[in-house]
């Protein structure tokens, strides 16, 4: 299924405010730093997670669909990861030392005493630890997106699932729940994997698209790598679920223009900070010093709080 990706973006975009872009250039550079900091630590992660244990899943060529959707979240709106993913610990607010100590613990023989302090540092940041099961993440988006709703202060909760838990009855089930409650809950449906079958994903659109016709739930497909696209997105279905609006599903997916094959069809895979660098050049907003002081300070940072949860386990 050939889609065109301006197309969707066109009827997808939300309505610009008088006087001014939806997104300023403050905004734009804010967008590029932050996937440019997730890269770093990402990396970082990685590294320390394989000196002692083998299998960590990275988010390299994910960060635009986590930092579009997680950016601008509140500290009291709920985020729900599908996996145990640190760069939404990061970009929830949760301090790098605690990041790192939750991948000691992990690589290491974690203890009670130690998951406790990690467990009491998300939930102070409305961060979910990863559920067990679909089924688990599913039940908690619904329980707290009904507590959200209860308190009538404008939150709203996010819920990161992966496209193979898309196609459950249980996911429909769920969706159409929200939608009858009218409740503040957005669904970030992604694959990890760069690599799937056309037939896959074009049956995976259709009954998305059949669900949302049957719920009246807006279902939105975005192109995964362009982070500009992911916040225009996001930024509209959060404003619409904090004005009781209902529930969004939002599917980042890879796209190709009419004719031109797929990237990953191709071997190759567009990275989202490459794709936003050249847009902001383009603007006139980038240079490579901009890029080298945010590289610097931030992997100074990442570089101080390993010392010090260093110095803490010595």
């Amino acid at each position: 299924m050939v889609l065109n990706l301006e197309a969707k973006r066109r009827s997808a975009a939300p309505t610009l405010p008088k006087g001014g872009p939806l997104i300023g250039d403050a905004k734009l550079k804010q967008l590029y730093a932050a996937m440019v900091r997730c890269r770093i630590l990402d990396q970082h992660l990685r590294r320390l997670h394989r000196r002692s244990k083998p299998g960590y899943l990275s988010s390299v060529g994910h960060e635009a669909a986590i930092v579009g959707t997680a950016i601008d979240l509140r500290r009291r709106d709920w985020l729900i990861p599908s996996r145990k993913d640190y760069l939404a610990d990061y970009l929830k607010g949760v301090p790098l030392g605690t990041i790192l100590s939750q991948l000691d613990a992990v690589t290491s023989k974690p203890s009670h005493e130690s998951a406790a302090p990690a467990d009491h540092d998300r939930n102070a940041h409305s961060l979910v630890p990863p559920p067990a099961s679909v089924a688990a993440q599913l039940d908690i988006a619904i329980g707290l997106a009904l507590a959200v709703k209860a308190k009538k202060q404008g939150g709203v909760v996010v819920a990161l699932c992966g496209s193979s838990q898309a196609s459950t009855a249980r996911l429909r089930q769920s969706v159409q729940l929200a939608a009858l409650g009218r409740l503040p809950l957005i669904f970030l449906i992604e694959s990890r994997a760069l690599k799937s079958r056309p037939a896959t994903m074009k049956d995976h659109a259709a009954a998305l698209a059949a669900l949302a016709e049957a719920s009246g739930i807006p279902v939105i497909p975005v192109d995964r790598t362009d982070v500009v696209a992911l916040y225009r997105v996001t930024f509209e279905s959060i404003q619409r679920a904090r004005r009781d609006g209902g529930p969004t599903v939002i599917e980042p997916a890879i796209w190709c223009w009419p004719g031109k094959p797929r990237a990953h069809e191709a071997g190759l895979a567009d990275d989202p900070i490459d794709k936003m660098e050249n847009y902001l050049t383009g603007k006139g907003l980038f240079s490579a010093r901009w890029k080298q002081s945010v590289i610097t300070r931030f992997k100074s940072k990442v570089e101080a709080a390993e010392s010090a949860s260093l110095g803490q386990r010595l």
